[in-house]
């Protein structure tokens, strides 16, 4: 089924992510994204906001539950330090312009589009929106990974990974969906 759902997750919903990941996996969506509440354009989520540590087990569950049933699963804007393990699953600001199947690059369709890489564009964004603590410029994520949200930071901790630097904002998504592929299940008729 052509169908994207969207869950954004915090406090109100967290505990019940699993619940939520089984009517999901009967739904059988093409894709899925499980979104962290953020607070760009000056929202606010006092109240509802949730501590990464407390909601990536929560999503890694809920992933476990939907893998398979789900072609396309996205975490978006949570920081890679949090989801070891799930990494093919995060899409942040550097990887969600490789996402032809996010409604915001669905002129990537077109068979004029050229992808011209955004890097610069992106760091911008991650300025604005997002911070990275000290100890991050120990990690080996740092090269792809956009921090903490600037509003949230003092409520996060994060845990740096050691290793050799990852710079390819794809390095863990090679295997997903690439323009052939995303042109391929739009049009497909059957």
């Amino acid at each position: 089924m052509l169908v994207r759902m969207n869950c954004t997750v915090c406090s109100l919903n967290y505990e019940n992510l699993d619940k939520l990941a089984l009517r999901i996996k009967e739904i059988k969506p093409l894709g899925v994204n499980f979104i962290p509440l953020n607070y760009w354009d000056g929202a606010d989520g006092s109240g509802v906001d949730i501590p990464y540590d407390l909601m990536a087990p929560k999503i890694k569950s809920a992933i476990d539950i939907v893998r398979g049933h789900a072609k396309f699963i996205n975490v978006r804007y949570m920081p890679n330090c949090h989801m070891v393990g799930y990494e093919e699953f995060l899409c942040n600001w550097h990887q969600h312009s490789h996402d032809y199947w996010d409604w915001s690059n669905s002129f990537k369709k077109s068979p004029n589009f050229k992808y011209v890489d955004s890097r610069e564009y992106v760091d911008g964004i991650r300025d604005v929106l997002y911070s990275k603590k000290l100890e991050c410029l120990t990690c080996k994520y740092r090269g792809i990974c956009d921090g903490i949200e600037k509003k949230i930071i003092e409520n996060n901790e994060i845990k740096p990974h050691r290793g050799d630097l990852i710079k390819d904002p794809m390095h863990f998504r090679k295997n997903y969906c690439t323009l052939e592929e995303y042109n391929r299940i739009i049009n497909d008729k059957s």
